[in-house]
């Protein structure tokens, strides 16, 4: 199972993992088709968000879903929840090379968060928790149902963008120094908290998800992604995003940065993405390690070269 991350190269191994969650994702497709059989699926769609959306999810994730719907909860999208939390782990892809497979020993159901959210719901930006982040709008991935839905939630994300005055502006800006600081020091400053993912002196990347702490996660990976959120949400309010773009541009990193080069005309978008891939192979090493029992090595001098070079870039991009 180490072979898992054993590609030539990191953007070998995104590929791989794009494949490998579309793989996935087509199967709860049809396990939500078959208990729909004859039922009217015109009020809901059912998409994926997050790092399921950007095609990106480790193996040892669980999936997230989002159902769009209108009014009132039906029983049908009670039905789906149910079922949906019925899914065991499925087979993955370990050698790119050999394409041998192997079983999962996975924590719990595979899909363990499913969010319904009203399409026309003006705080549709905001999560269960209250905390703000249009970036699970705007990344997603489409699996069932009425995909007109969608399309009435981006038009509500895109109103709700245009109308609000500093809110969404200002959150974004404090979660992107937030990152900016991650990436830089390895120390996450949340509130009260000071979380430690990557110790520089001592050679160690941390991975306590239950404490929040996801060493590479809360750093690089995470600064990037609300960098490409921060200039989308940016292009939205100015009116050069509109919602026909929003609904064509597809949510894996790189058609994002393809995006973010022509809105930004910098010219370290692929080097930006050679980053974002090498920050991803080693989260999800840590993660593999983890769950296998196995202490993983870390070049810190690499990752210490390559944080600050992201942190350049960003920073760069978004003028702070």
């Amino acid at each position: 199972m180490l072979s898992a991350l054993m590609y030539r190269s990191p953007e070998e191994y995104h590929m791989a993992l794009s494949n490998y969650n579309l793989s996935v994702q087509r199967e709860i497709a049809m396990v939500i088709a078959g208990c729909l059989v004859g039922k009217d699926f015109s009020d809901f769609a059912v998409f994926t968000t997050g790092s399921d959306a950007r095609l990106e999810r480790s193996f040892f994730s669980p999936l997230e879903l989002v159902i769009y719907h209108k009014g009132p909860v039906s029983e049908i999208i009670k039905a789906i929840q149910e079922k949906c939390r019925e899914i065991q782990p499925i087979i993955a892809p370990f050698d790119l090379t050999t394409r041998e497979s192997d079983t999962i020993d996975f924590p719990g159901n595979l899909v363990q968060n499913i969010e319904t959210k009203l399409a026309n719901d003006p705080k549709i930006y905001s999560t269960e928790e209250g905390l703000i982040s249009p970036g699970r709008i705007l990344d997603r991935g489409y699996l069932f149902g009425n995909p007109k839905l969608y399309q009435e939630a981006l038009n509500t994300l895109v109103e709700a963008i245009r109308k609000s005055k500093k809110r969404i502006k200002d959150y974004l800006r404090a979660q992107f120094i937030e990152y900016l600081g991650a990436t830089i020091s390895g120390i996450q400053e949340r509130g009260q908290r000071r979380i430690v993912h990557i110790d520089f002196e001592n050679d160690t990347a941390n991975y306590e998800p239950l404490s929040g702490i996801a060493a590479f996660k809360y750093g690089p990976l995470r600064l990037i992604q609300t960098t490409i959120t921060r200039s989308m949400t940016n292009a939205i309010k100015r009116g050069n995003l509109d919602v026909s773009e929003l609904r064509r541009m597809k949510s894996p990193i790189m058609q994002r940065m393809i995006w973010l080069s022509t809105e930004t005309k910098s010219k370290d978008i692929q080097e930006l993405y050679g980053h974002y891939v090498f920050f991803l192979v080693q989260y999800h090493r840590l993660i593999l390690g983890d769950n296998m029992d196995v202490e993983m090595d870390f070049n810190t001098n690499e990752i210490k070269k390559r944080s600050k070079r992201v942190a350049e870039i960003c920073r760069d991009i978004s003028g702070i």
